[in-house]
């Protein structure tokens, strides 16, 4: 199959399975709906940024545009799901237990929030809008596409041999590679293919919902409706997190050098 028909088959996948998705309830989606969902719209954004590579007059975020509010949302919620799960792992001080409750409200909000966000108007958009990207893959060649992803590729290498990551370095690898990762599997030869292991992925992954946990903490710390031993708890954990975030870094530190 070639590049063209092979790209435009891969993104109209996508499509169908964010629509299948969005005929679903919003109150009834569980933590793996919002993880897919997500997943897809991450694979819809690597096409686009393709699309971007080859003709500088796509609009990128033009046609991004209906997928954004619905990644947010999604996002947030599954912000409050990782607290959730995370917070039983590390703690079950009894002083907590308004904050799961607040935590558990604050998920029903959120979905409410994602239930209306997801009508039939939102469908429409998102179909038509799928349309529109289609005429672009009429020039999606081969060399284009092996370019792009050599480009990519070398961006990551440099990250990953510099001397010294900063937080925000290791926040940038970890989306470079997962915008790489879905494409190469595709469109590119083993041989060829940077090569990042999944348990490194996983590391970088890990070590991103460790950071967003402490920032959502500190956050829920500074809510006054907590009493001072409530905040005295929160921040006991918030510290034990970001010293779990710094021994991730120091792995990914070490890792890195040997993917």
């Amino acid at each position: 199959m070639k590049t063209t028909a092979k790209l435009r088959k891969y993104y109209l996948q996508q499509v169908d399975s964010i629509e299948v998705l969005l005929r679903k309830p919003g109150q009834d989606f569980t933590p793996e709906d919002f993880h897919v969902l997500r997943l897809c719209i991450k694979k819809i954004k690597a096409v686009l940024s393709f699309l971007r590579f080859y003709n500088p007059d796509f609009n990128k975020e033009k046609y991004f545009k209906p997928y954004k509010e619905l990644f947010s949302l999604a996002g947030e919620v599954r912000e409050i799901h990782i607290q959730q799960s995370q917070l039983k792992k590390y703690n079950s001080n009894p002083s907590l237990a308004k904050y799961f409750d607040e935590l558990s409200k604050d998920l029903r909000k959120h979905q409410e929030a994602f239930a209306e966000l997801i009508n039939q108007k939102l469908r429409k958009k998102i179909k038509a809008n799928a349309k529109k990207v289609e005429a672009y893959f009429q020039k999606a060649a081969k060399q284009l596409m092996t370019k792009y992803l050599l480009e990519e590729q070398s961006n990551i290498q440099q990250l990953m041999k510099a001397d010294k990551l900063a937080k925000k370095d290791v926040h940038d690898l970890r989306k470079q590679i997962k915008d790489i990762f879905y494409l190469q599997k595709i469109f590119q030869p083993k041989s060829n293919r940077l090569v990042v292991a999944d348990e490194f992925q996983e590391m970088l992954g890990q070590w991103h919902d460790n950071r967003v946990l402490a920032k959502d903490i500190l956050k829920g710390a500074k809510n006054h409706k907590l009493q001072p031993d409530e905040v005295k708890a929160l921040m006991a954990l918030r510290k034990k997190i970001l010293a779990s975030s710094d021994r991730q870094l120091a792995k990914i530190e070490i890792t890195r050098k040997t993917v």
